[in-house]
């Protein structure tokens, strides 16, 4: 493999993909680098948890697997944050499943229904060339974040014009008789009666 060599990869994955996580480590293994993962490279005994802080920061590149298992795990959950928050990461897709929005704009390696052989040569392809996602810019991650803020004041400012906050909120009565719920009814879009918002 060209690149790199001897890069050090956790593999994140959930248990029901363990399948994929030991061919992964295989092939990571046969090109010169560092498979790191759970079955084989957790001690007996060790706390897990701290284990695994210090392996995610010892590794150069986090290769979580996604599946339709990865992301209802509170563990997957845990390390493909870690993976995110230090900008080193290569996704490998393994099967078609529901991504988070905040991970579908980063670059992975799609395995799902490929040949043995494509997975092989695609898994080694993203691992070899940067544009593959070994590197989150940070830029992106904050303009996430900005067009996120900026969508939240344009409802919120939305909101106020429309009187939604504030305590004498007109709404038409539901059942037709013509009485609206008037001030203090209690009937309030978002908060308690009194016009909060919380």
């Amino acid at each position: 493999m060209s690149g790199p060599a001897g890069i050090r990869i956790f593999i994140s994955y959930n248990k029901a993909d363990l399948g994929w996580a030991r061919w992964i480590a295989e092939v990571i293994k046969e090109s010169g680098n560092t498979a790191v993962f759970q079955e084989l490279d957790s001690p007996p005994g060790e706390n897990f948890p701290l284990w695994i802080s210090r392996e995610l920061d010892r590794a150069d590149i986090v290769l979580p697997i996604f599946s339709r298992h990865y992301f209802v795990s509170p563990w997957c959950t845990t390390e493909w944050t870690s993976a995110l928050n230090r900008r080193r990461m290569v996704p490998v897709q393994v099967e078609p499943c529901d991504i988070p929005i905040i991970l579908r704009s980063i670059t992975r390696v799609n395995l799902a229904g490929k040949s043995k052989t494509a997975c092989r040569d695609l898994l080694l392809r993203g691992l070899r060339d940067p544009a593959a996602g070994t590197e989150i810019p940070a830029t992106h991650v904050d303009q996430l974040a900005q067009r996120m803020l900026g969508r939240w004041k344009r409802v919120a400012i939305g909101a106020a014009i429309l009187g939604i906050f504030t305590s004498g909120v007109f709404i038409p009565d539901p059942g037709g008789n013509g009485q609206d719920g008037g001030e203090g009814a209690g009937n309030d879009l978002i908060g308690g009666g009194d016009g909060s918002f919380f």
